[in-house]
């Protein structure tokens, strides 16, 4: 099996599906490991998206179950979302990175110890290293294709990517 070197919440995959764009994801991290929530969360609704990460759990995500969970991390998720808290779990256990776009949970993951990456950070990670040469045009078109990111956070794409914001018309 190959070796993981990050888990998976829900929201960035569906983010780089929704783009066609989960190959990023293998190019960047190799093997990613989602717990059987998150599984359930990706394939809720049938869609283009699921299809295609239909193919990516064939290829470099796979699914893991989440060990018995320590008290002190099932007190802090406890308010969480089912997916999140058990990709916080996940990751706690193994020691790992999480990739995860919500917030709260980010929030709990950095209190945990665990090392946190979002969608952003993951498109600018792959323009450091020549994958894409644009961040903004991927994330305009995530969130046109129903991917919430706020105006904020993409005009702090924006100067972390040293691209120009085109404005709305």
């Amino acid at each position: 099996m190959a070796t993981v070197t990050i888990v998976a919440d829900t929201g960035p995959i569906i983010a780089f599906a929704k783009v066609d764009r989960l190959a990023l994801l293998a190019a960047l991290f190799g093997t990613l490991a989602i717990s059987p929530v998150v599984k359930q969360e990706l394939f809720a609704k049938q869609s283009l998206e699921s299809k295609r990460i239909k193919q990516a759990l064939s290829r470099f995500l796979i699914e893991m179950p989440v060990a018995e969970v320590p008290p002190r991390v099932a007190i802090v998720t406890r308010n969480l979302d089912s997916g999140e808290a058990e990709s916080i779990a996940l990751a706690a256990h193994l020691n790992l990175p999480l990739l995860i776009d919500d917030a709260s949970g980010r929030k709990v993951a950095m209190r945990l110890g665990t090392a946190v990456v979002g969608t952003i950070g993951v498109l600018l990670r792959a323009k450091q290293l020549r994958l894409v040469d644009t961040v903004l045009p991927i994330a305009s078109e995530m969130r046109e294709r129903g991917y919430w990111f706020s105006d904020d956070l993409l005009e702090q794409t924006a100067l972390l990517a040293t691209e120009e914001m085109h404005p709305r018309v």
